[in-house]
């Protein structure tokens, strides 16, 4: 598959309670000097790995809130990117969208410099669940950022609910996903609330002042999202993901896929396979990211070199989240697994009733889906 490139935008409006990113809520936001770090790392690595030639097939800008920037930051970033290495003239463009920092204007400018996707981050329409979130915005505001969207021409909308909230009732759920499928987006991201260490909420929990959902309240209402997505048109088609037809995340496919991804910014990651496979990321500190950039120097603060049987089980564990599973010929063209080295690793959770096994893929059954963790830990 084509390279990803994905771009790190650490600032945001305030810290939700559950956020664990590496994120800064600033009064003033360095939009343009951060930019600007930004296409000096895509020149740094360019060089340094001479990527020139690779094909990339999409561009995706995550992490915080990218749409605190402006159209100008985010057009002379993708501007670079296609100077620097053969994008695809049709790439998908991703920008995650916060409501509370776009409108139809803004969007319309993000458009015209080459985002051709959106991600908007709603979480609920629910405003009691949305306060209880730390989230900047309220479900007025997510449902007027998604009309601007469609106002400013996207076609290609992703929207993103959680679940699992504490608090939140089977009805507050059914609410919530009715209001989304009005919405119609293309794309559906549906995750359960985890609780990450060193945030507020897992001190919150720890102090007993929150109690988290059980796992079988979370597994119900994981199964009534499904459920009541698929009956409104929208593949399953990786363990928190929903589409339309076509409509899958090419960007998310390739980290599903095992594919190679080149991350920009402070704290992004990186992975290239082949003969000297690696995986390296940048410092998570802002400053010192920048710091580094500006004097010519990479912001790389770990490497780590990846032997075939650590990328066998990277690539199990990330190709088992697709509700299609894993072909079992890139097992055998990739990792060289005969047909008794897939039955001896796989048989136990084949036994289980985890897994599926087929003459082309090898899969989570419904039963695997919900334990999703016990098959990962097997087979690590």
């Amino acid at each position: 598959m084509p390279l990803s490139i994905y771009i790190h935008i650490p600032f945001c409006l305030k810290k939700c309670v559950y956020c664990d990113f590496a994120s800064s809520a600033l009064d003033a936001v360095p939009s343009d000097e951060y930019s600007e770090c930004v296409t000096g790392e895509m020149r740094l690595v360019s060089e340094s790995l001479q990527l020139s030639e690779k094909r990339v097939g999409r561009i995706y800008f995550g992490g915080v809130t990218p749409s605190l920037l402006s159209a100008e930051n985010i057009g002379w970033m993708i501007d670079e990117a296609r100077a620097l290495f053969d994008v695809a003239p049709d790439a998908e463009i991703t920008l995650e969208v916060n409501p509370k920092t776009a409108d139809e204007r803004k969007l319309r400018e993000f458009k015209s410099v080459g985002v051709n996707r959106l991600s908007i981050g709603a979480q609920s329409f629910d405003d009691d669940l949305l306060h209880s979130l730390g989230r900047a915005h309220n479900s007025r505001e997510a449902v007027e950022v998604y009309e601007a969207a469609r106002a400013a021409g996207f076609d290609n909308i992703s929207v993103d609910i959680m679940f699992g909230i504490p608090g939140e009732s089977e009805k507050a759920l059914m609410d919530d996903l009715k209001a989304l499928t009005d919405l119609a987006p293309e794309h559906i991201s549906a995750y359960s609330l985890t609780v990450e260490e060193g945030t507020p909420l897992n001190a919150l929990v720890n102090s007993g002042k929150v109690v988290m959902p059980s796992e079988d309240t979370l597994a119900d209402m994981f199964s009534a999202v499904e459920k009541y997505l698929r009956e409104r048109g929208y593949k399953h088609y990786e363990i928190s993901n929903y589409a339309r037809p076509d409509k899958e995340s090419v960007h998310n496919l390739n980290y599903w896929h095992y594919g190679n991804y080149i991350g920009f910014g402070a704290a992004a990651h990186s992975l290239l396979r082949g003969e000297n496979a690696a995986r390296w990321s940048n410092t998570p500190d802002r400053e010192e990211y920048m710091r580094n950039v500006i004097d010519g120097l990479l912001p790389e603060v770990s490497r780590e070199w990846l032997e075939k049987p650590q990328q066998q089980n990277e690539f199990l564990i990330m190709g088992l989240r697709m509700l299609d599973g894993i072909k079992i010929d890139r097992l055998t063209a990739e990792f060289a697994m005969s047909e008794n080295d897939i039955s001896a690793k796989f048989a136990p959770l084949i036994e289980q009733g985890l897994l599926e096994k087929s003459i082309t893929s090898l899969k989570l059954t419904k039963k695997g889906v919900l334990l999703l963790n016990d098959v990962l830990l097997e087979l690590i």
